[in-house]
């Protein structure tokens, strides 16, 4: 989750960054037009937690990244020095359908094998790995909005979180099958 969450925020803050500084949107127009990503992003997440139960982890995080390397190339040619409502919106939307995808796959790989008396410590384990990477992702972005202006900040941003998130791709190919169903 650490790394999938740097490319996650890593590309949201320089995104909304990008409408702000260098399209001279307010805050609440660019905050307003964002609002896909966090919105279907935990719609998308809280119905496929049951789907990875049934059909197990693995096609829920390779079909996530894919979805966000699908993002981050969308915004880094949709997104340029114009303003454009429509390539924010369709951006969001894109972002907030794939990017909760892998997200309670990624939890629940991260609790397999931990005792039922430890879970407690597992999942904090799992919320600090999870703010890790917002937190690391955050301050990519702010590194590359701070050192360059215009368009070339956010390219270089989606293409460092494209690799953060490609990095997640290995852990849905060789996430473990659906676990066996209980005996009656």
């Amino acid at each position: 989750l650490t790394v999938q969450n740097i490319g996650f925020f890593a590309v949201y803050w320089a995104f909304v960054q990008h409408t702000v500084n260098q399209w001279d949107w307010s805050v609440a127009q660019a905050g307003l037009t964002t609002v896909p990503v966090s919105l279907l992003s935990g719609i998308v997440a809280f119905a496929t937690g049951r789907a990875a139960d049934r059909v197990g982890p693995g096609p829920f995080v390779v079909a996530g990244a894919t979805g966000m390397l699908v993002a981050n190339g969308y915004l880094w040619f949709a997104i340029g020095p114009e303003e454009s409502v429509a390539a924010v919106v369709v951006g969001a939307t894109i972002m907030g359908l794939t990017g909760g995808l892998p997200v309670p796959s990624l939890a629940s790989l991260a609790l397999r094998g931990i005792p039922r008396e430890q879970h407690s410590f597992g999942s904090a384990l799992n919320s600090m790995a999870q703010r890790i990477g917002a937190t690391f992702g955050n301050a990519l972005a702010i590194t590359f909005v701070a050192a360059e202006v215009g368009t070339g900040a956010l390219r270089h941003t989606i293409a460092t979180a494209s690799v953060a998130v490609l990095c997640t791709l290995p852990v849905g190919v060789w996430a473990p099958r659906r676990a066996a169903p209980a005996a009656p």
